[in-house]
């Protein structure tokens, strides 16, 4: 059991697992986390897009490459706690117990960091202007207005949902979140992470009206009308629809105040949607405990080392 202990504990193993940990890490910041797979074939080719998904480095924190790395450090540093406190113990040798709450706080840290991954749930909640959502504790996130920034090449520069918390009708509070300023809602944060833009067409016939979005569809002559998409023109938004009549499909493209076969696209509604992701995630206490169990033994190691000089 000893020489177990002794080859756990190998300082060797603690610095290949160290480094390769600190090079893993550095190389998943160049890899945008958490996409669809078809981002990483058009952004890096099929060949090496496919070995990022196939080797989970698209999900990096929670990948073998990296559990498997820190699962050895957790048991090499274990195994060298056990032993320079049983070594301690046997020789009755006075304890050091600021290095002994550093290896103590790492562990800690190790594990409340893996319960606070495994428990962080997310949610993306898209809100046109005036609409909102409703968090689990009751409270209303209402969003007042977006602004999408540019720079004057074109370049997106920011997202800013201006949002207002309410508790029943009474509003607690407003506040702009933005890209790396989220809002905190009890144990939940908010945090801007998109936008898009969606649209409404509005039908008039026989005096009515009548409105769908894309994907929608809605009966005509004996066939259907259905909303693909709408697209951008230097002559304004344009619908595009496709008609099914008699069995025969026909796309039709359309601007407002255009009709056809009796029918008129009386307006196109055309709004930009904010994405909000709403997570919350447990064992943030247990991080904080770790940090500051960290820095009082780094406390204690440094004033025990003065003792030992004087």
């Amino acid at each position: 059991m000893s020489k177990l202990i002794r080859f756990l504990s190998s300082l060797k193993i603690a610095i290949a697992v160290i480094s390769l940990l600190v090079v893993l890490a550095i190389l998943a910041t160049l890899v945008p986390q958490g996409r669809d797979a078809s981002f990483y074939t058009e952004n890096y080719g099929n060949g090496l897009g496919n070995a990022i998904i196939r080797v989970q480095f698209n999900k990096f924190w929670r990948s073998a490459l990296f559990l498997v790395p820190l699962a050895v450090f957790f048991v090499n540093l274990l195994a060298c706690t056990l032993r320079r406190l049983s070594g301690r113990l046997r020789r009755k040798a006075p304890l050091r117990i600021g290095p002994d709450l550093i290896h103590l706080s790492l562990l800690l840290l190790i594990v409340a960091g893996g319960f606070t991954l495994f428990s962080r749930q997310e949610t993306v909640v898209f809100l046109a202007e005036g609409g909102g959502f409703e968090l689990p504790d009751g409270k209303t996130i209402r969003l007042k207005n977006f602004d999408f920034e540019m720079y004057d090449d074109g370049r997106p520069k920011d997202w800013i949902s201006r949002v207002e918390v309410l508790n029943g009708k009474d509003v607690e509070k407003t506040f702009s979140i933005e890209v790396n300023k989220p809002l905190r809602v009890g144990r939940y944060r908010i945090f801007q992470s998109s936008y898009k833009n969606d649209a409404v067409a509005v039908f008039e016939r026989d005096g009515e009206k009548v409105t769908i979005k894309p994907g929608e569809a809605m009966p005509f002559e004996g066939g259907f009308i259905g909303f693909l998409e709408y697209q951008s023109t230097p002559e304004g938004n344009a619908a595009v629809f496709i008609q099914e009549k008699d069995g025969k499909r026909t796309q039709i493209s359309l601007f407002a105040g255009e009709d056809f076969s009796g029918i008129l696209l009386s307006d196109l509604l055309v709004h930009s949607e904010s994405g909000l992701q709403v997570v919350t995630q447990k064992g943030i206490i247990l991080i904080y405990l770790s940090l500051i169990l960290l820095c009082i033994g780094m406390f204690l190691s440094f004033y025990q080392k003065l003792g030992d000089m004087n």
